[in-house]
């Protein structure tokens, strides 16, 4: 399955888009994506939102956040 958000959308925006595979650890499922550098929470849940994802991920020095497009949650774990 191909990410619905275009890679021309994302470099058009100065972004420098690299391929990524999000995964649940808990279970098998897993989809193709598209990691970026220089946006903040607001501007990926906002981009997500509009391509019609559920959720964005931020990665930090050893921790993971998953953030809710459409709705305020957020979920984060170790790495």
């Amino acid at each position: 399955q191909t990410c619905a958000l275009p890679i021309s959308r994302l470099v058009s925006m100065g972004l420098a888009p690299v391929r990524a595979v999000g995964s649940d650890p808990d279970s098998a499922h897993s989809e193709e994506s598209w990691a970026v550098r220089g946006l903040d929470d607001s501007e990926a849940q906002k981009l997500g939102a509009e391509f019609g994802q559920v959720a964005v991920f931020r990665l930090g020095l050893g921790c993971q956040t998953v953030l809710g497009c459409f709705d305020n949650w957020q979920v984060s774990r170790r790495l």
